[in-house]
């Protein structure tokens, strides 16, 4: 598609029909999904390993011959549920047992655990430690291993159990202007993560930057109002001045999820790049992300 380029450093990626109890993904939907992912991007982040989401992405990616360019994050998904925390860790070590690791550009062990107050810092570090220690007796690799938290959550002790700062720094949810958004999500990201530097000393990630095109009427703190061209905007500023600067971001996110209904929080299905059916809402910026 001439209309696509690789401008974004990578995208958040959310497979439909990939959420316990509903599961029904299937393999030619996401492989339609990687071909829009790939024309945008060479690394995609997960959000959990129910309903088979990993093992159809890296099916996916190896059916369209991508396995030597596209990298993933893989999470597992922590709640407070030991159960849900097994099964996934149990199926995260599945899929890299059978897709190996070459493909794999981190492991997050959990999304905004910490802001939901699901685990403790304590307990979220052992979590991260023991999937490090395994994948180094299983494997012989040191993937990154971390989690990905609320940029309010930035901390020196979560950077001293981490193997890097993956932060979600959403100027929407700031009641920041669009027009500001970018320099906004800059100072954050300097003083969040850059800040706070892990024992690895590895570059910290803005795990989530995005903004939403829709409701108009959702506008919050009086200053983020949704909209298309206000997320145009947001684009526009972003995503080139990061490129530029080095800075490693995934952009929430490749497409419009619909099944997000709540009604507390209204923008949440009208993320994407593309809506719910691929279709591109946005002029992607004129830069190549490194």
């Amino acid at each position: 598609d001439p209309n696509l380029r690789k401008a974004f450093y990578g995208v958040d990626y959310n497979p439909a029909k990939a959420l316990m109890p509903w599961c029904g993904a299937t393999l030619q939907p996401i492989i339609n999904d990687m071909m829009l992912i790939s024309q945008i991007t060479n690394r995609v982040r997960l959000y959990g390993m129910d309903c088979n989401q990993a093992d159809l992405t890296f099916q996916a990616i190896n059916a369209l011959g991508l396995n030597k360019t596209m990298q993933v994050v893989l999470t597992i998904w922590v709640d407070k549920n030991q159960t849900t925390y097994q099964r996934q860790h149990d199926t995260l070590f599945q899929v890299l047992d059978t897709y190996g690791t070459e493909m794999v550009n981190g492991i997050s062990v959990g999304n905004e655990v910490l802001f939901r107050k699901d685990r403790t810092l304590t307990e979220l570090g052992s979590l991260m430690k023991a999937v490090k220690e395994e994948i180094k007796t299983r494997y012989g690799k040191s993937i990154p291993v971390f989690s990905s938290d609320v940029g309010n959550e930035m901390s020196p002790e979560l950077a001293s159990v981490s193997d890097m700062l993956q932060g979600n720094i959403h100027p929407y949810f700031s009641g920041t202007p669009a027009a500001d958004a970018a320099n906004w999500t800059m100072k954050e990201y300097e003083s969040k993560i850059t800040a706070n530097p892990t024992p690895m000393a590895l570059k910290g990630v803005i795990s989530e930057v995005g903004w939403p095109s829709a409701p108009a009427s959702a506008v919050y703190l009086n200053g983020s109002v949704p909209g298309l061209a206000n997320m145009q905007t947001v684009v526009d500023n972003f995503v080139c001045q990061a490129n530029a600067a080095g800075i490693p971001y995934y952009w929430f996110e490749f497409k419009d999820e619909p099944w997000k209904v709540n009604p507390e929080v209204p923008v949440e299905p009208f993320w994407g790049i593309f809506d719910k059916d691929g279709k591109l809402k946005i002029k992607i910026p004129d830069c190549i992300a490194p």
